[in-house]
């Protein structure tokens, strides 16, 4: 299953060149279920030695501007972004919780 958020930031957005570790912070910081969180973030599932998440997601797409200087992008208008799963309980979970959050 896939989700695909958008996001109006009230005012221009900065962040780091490299933000996917914030993107992935505030994936865990959403779902509902703490064990779950908690067994994504430090477990996972485990096949042939090796630790799967079962989700991903893309970097972010929209207007932004490249700051050279901080190394930083400065997004000016919606932003768009997708995660994916196979676990469509997780897809949900995250849905419902971004939609009745104020702000991320």
């Amino acid at each position: 299953m896939r989700l695909i958020i958008k996001i109006k930031p009230l005012k221009p957005l900065s962040l780091p060149i490299h933000y996917q570790q914030i993107l992935q912070g505030l994936i865990y910081r959403k779902l509902l279920s703490k064990e779950l969180s908690e067994f994504l973030h430090n477990q996972g599932f485990f096949y042939h030695k090796r630790s799967f998440k079962l989700f991903t997601f893309s970097r972010l797409f929209g207007t932004h501007i490249f700051d050279h200087r901080t190394k930083r992008m400065i997004f000016t208008d919606d932003i768009y972004w997708q995660v994916s799963s196979v676990n469509p309980e997780f897809i949900q979970e995250l849905g419902q919780r971004l939609l009745l959050s104020d702000q991320l």
